[in-house]
């Protein structure tokens, strides 16, 4: 490979070696490593790396599921949902965090098969009822 522009394809099996090379250190420091989007130029690419505690339980603690317990009861959501499962459709959910930085789909649930989807608030509302 001469550039990165000549097969940005390459760059995604540079993020599947990377995230192979990083299950050492993960599993040797107990934390989870996680490679944002990657941007390039011919002959650089640039990428956010970031590094999560994995707690006692396997369950990574990441900035999203912080931001759920201490920003919970801002978006009249219950703190103790976190890690709740919900019904959405005839799908099975989990809670797993709160994006702040989104304007609408703010919660972040994650199906039985890992993927993770963004929802409103009120579904949990909805769901769970009114925080008391």
């Amino acid at each position: 490979m001469t550039k990165f522009t000549d097969d940005p394809k390459r760059l995604k099996a540079i993020r599947v070696s990377l995230n192979e090379a990083f299950e050492s250190v993960e599993d040797a420091y107990g934390i989870k490593l996680n490679i944002g989007n990657i941007s390039f130029t011919a002959t650089t690419f640039t990428t956010k790396l970031e590094a999560s505690i994995v707690g006692e339980d396997g369950i990574v603690e990441d900035k999203q599921r912080s931001d759920f317990k201490t920003y919970a009861t801002l978006h009249r959501l219950d703190p103790d949902w976190l890690d709740k499962e919900i019904t959405l459709k005839g799908r099975v959910f989990r809670v797993t965090g709160l994006n702040t930085k989104a304007s609408k789909n703010t919660i972040r649930i994650e199906d039985t098969e890992g993927r993770s989807y963004g929802c409103p608030s009120k579904n949990l509302n909805h769901f769970f009822g009114e925080p008391s």
